[in-house]
């Protein structure tokens, strides 16, 4: 696979601040953006 940018939307809380932990650790990562309504969570 190739490296590419992943966009993760959710990633405040749940399932999507998972997703977007899971795929930071991909080598195939290599931007990552993540979007939330909540944005003191994804600073962590």
């Amino acid at each position: 696979m190739t490296s590419g940018t992943t966009v993760v939307v959710g990633a405040a809380h749940g399932i999507g601040a998972a997703i977007a932990r899971r795929v930071a650790r991909e080598t195939w990562t290599s931007k990552l953006i993540i979007a939330g309504i909540s944005d003191e969570p994804m600073h962590a």
